[in-house]
Formats: structure tokens, C-alpha cells, sequence
């Protein structure tokens, strides 16, 4: 699954590497929780553009707010099958950047966190849903977003049985085309990442707070454990 990430990229560097206009105002962290304002890319007129959504989907045809509180992943296996999902499928795809996602391993005595990136601390991105619910009582409109998850891939299986999907730098137009509504196409995305540069690594236990945030939240407390896909 994913529940926290990181993305504390500086803004020129993120710009160069998403291919996209990086507002003023973006604050790079790491440590971002659902519940939050997160950043996200969308296709807007035909062009690749960057958008700010909360983390929780509020389907669109949900009663209330509180719907998103839970709903920050979706399984990318049953996407097609809830129709609650049919129209974020078809117009409100995108995409969540990061530079890792942190995954917490069952032990013994508790869970010990891990950051899950790729070498060179590369920018990726993962696939995601969006929607705009608005309050029939109030008028109040919230744009919000979940990230689709699969299942584990080597690197990731010691850790958790599910990760986020991660859509290829050269997928990720393709993800993002409103006139790409075809199940088949779009499922050929949805599979665990296949690249053999990903790693995972120990990080300290300050990560556990959603409101911690530090500069050394993603250094490795131990040397990093890096696997190759085959």
C-alpha cells in the first residue's frame, strides 16, 4: 500500500524532471500524510500540467465528506469492477510524484519504517484517481485523489504484500490522455514495477508522526537493502 511519501526535490530540479511549470508556493516534504494537500499531475487541455488535490477520494457520488478519510488507495486489480470508480477512470486519471514512499515492516517488537525509491534518489510517479465532490448543502467543492496500488515486487515483498503502482517516465502521458479509456490499455500500467532500479533502505522511527518533518527523515540509518527485478 502506500500511506506516507516523500518528495523534497528542489523546485528547479522537480520542473526539469516532471517536464512541468513547478508553482512558487511549492513546499518540498517528507513526510506527507493523507488527510493532506498533495501535489499531483493532470492533463489539462492536452497539456501536462500541475494540480494540488486532498489525499482521500470523495467519489463523486458520495453523501458525504468523511468518504475520503479512508479511501487513500485503490486496488488497481478491482478498478474497473466498482462502478463508483467510472468516472474518475475515465476523466479525473493522474499522477503523484515522489522520490520515495515509506512502507513499515512487522517485527517482532513492532514495525520498523523503510523508505522504498529508486537509485539516484530519481523523481517517479504513481498512478492515481481523482474527483471533484461538491457539498449539496453547502456548495463546498473538494478535489481529491487516491493512489492505485498492486501487488509487491521483489524489491518491495519482505516489506508488504502491496505497492503503489509506479507508471513509467514514458507511459506517463499515455496514463493521463482523457481519450485513453480502453481497459485493456490502461491495465498494461497497472503491474508492480518492473525497473531494476529500485531499493528500499532503514529509516528512523521519527517518520512514525505524521508531523514530523526533517531534512534527515530519508537518510539510511543502516546500509540500504537494493534488489534487481529479473
Amino acid at each position: 500500500m502506500c500511506g506516507r511519501f516523500a518528495l523534497g526535490i528542489p523546485k528547479k530540479q522537480l520542473a526539469e524532471a516532471l517536464e512541468v511549470q513547478v508553482p512558487e508556493n511549492y513546499d518540498p516534504r517528507l513526510n506527507v500524510a493523507p488527510g493532506q494537500e498533495i501535489h499531483t499531475l493532470a492533463n489539462m487541455g492536452g497539456k501536462r500540467c500541475w494540480s494540488t488535490r486532498w489525499w482521500g477520494l470523495v467519489p463523486h457520488r458520495a453523501e458525504e465528506k468523511k468518504a475520503g478519510y479512508t479511501m487513500i488507495n485503490i486496488r488497481a486489480e478491482t478498478l474497473f469492477d466498482k462502478p463508483s470508480f467510472g468516472e474518475s477512470v475515465q476523466h479525473g486519471r493522474c499522477l503523484v510524484p515522489a522520490q520515495a514512499f515509506y512502507e513499515w515492516q512487522r517485527l517482532g517488537h513492532g514495525k520498523q519504517p523503510y523508505a522504498v525509491g529508486l537509485l539516484d534518489n530519481e523523481v517517479f510517479c504513481m498512478a492515481a484517481l481523482s474527483a471533484s465532490w461538491q457539498d449539496a448543502k453547502i456548495g463546498e467543492v473538494v478535489d481529491s485523489v487516491a493512489i492505485l496500488t498492486c501487488e509487491a515486487n521483489a524489491v518491495m515483498s519482505p516489506l508488504h504484500e502491496r505497492m503503489p503502482v509506479i507508471v513509467p517516465h514514458e507511459k506517463w502521458d499515455q496514463w493521463l490522455d482523457p481519450e485513453n479509456i480502453w481497459p485493456e490499455t490502461l491495465r498494461d500500467m497497472l503491474v508492480p514495477y518492473q525497473g531494476n532500479d529500485m531499493r528500499a533502505w532503514l529509516v528512523s522511527y521519527a517518520v512514525n508522526d505524521p508531523g514530523h518533518e526533517s531534512e534527515d527523515l530519508l537518510d539510511s540509518i543502516s546500509a540500504p537493502r537494493q534488489g534487481r527485478l529479473l
